[in-house]
């Protein structure tokens, strides 16, 4: 089975694409220089564009 650990965490992951999951996870919360899209509606923020415009959709109602 394959596996990956972050090494600042301790998260795991599992399977076929562990390597590519750890490597977006290390990109997405340990590095510094981390760009963060935010909601123009409320507070919420995340490091996947999709992931806010999303919630816009979702919470918002808007297109």
């Amino acid at each position: 089975m394959n596996r990956a650990a972050c090494t600042f965490c301790q998260k795991e992951f599992n399977g076929t694409y562990c390597r590519g999951n750890l490597q977006r996870h290390m990109r997405e919360e340990h590095l510094q220089a981390q760009e963060k899209h935010c909601c123009r509606f409320c507070d919420h923020s995340s490091a996947r564009k999709h992931n806010v415009r999303d919630h816009e959709k979702r919470k918002h109602g808007y297109p």
